[in-house]
């Protein structure tokens, strides 16, 4: 979706058809609105048959992945290093802290 969003917006074109499997068609669009192409046509091929059930599955599961991958672990990332300047913020204030404690010992009579 990445390159062809490119190609969309290289030949200034703002819309898209899509046309895929019923059980495509929510991570291909998510996939397109992801990339900045929100004008969507959709069309579908085929109906709801038994036999589907197994592509219907894989496909759950990779809408799961893709989930996680473009928006979750980024999220996560991000979380993870404000989290790690948060822990050296922290550290340093305790360690400012401490030298301010450990001057106010040292000025005090004995």
């Amino acid at each position: 979706m990445r390159k062809a969003a490119a190609l969309l917006k290289e030949h200034d074109f703002n819309s898209v058809m899509i046309v895929t499997d019923y059980y495509h068609m929510t991570r291909t669009k998510l996939a397109f609105i992801h990339e900045g192409v929100t004008s969507l046509q959709k069309a579908h091929i085929g109906v709801l048959q038994q036999s589907d059930a197994e592509a219907i599955g894989r496909d759950v599961l990779a809408l799961f992945g893709y989930v996680t991958q473009v928006y979750v672990l980024p999220e996560l990332e991000k979380i993870k290093k404000e989290a790690v300047v948060g822990a050296d913020k922290a550290k340093a204030d305790v360690e400012g802290a401490k030298k301010k404690v450990d001057k106010s010992l040292d000025t005090m009579p004995k």
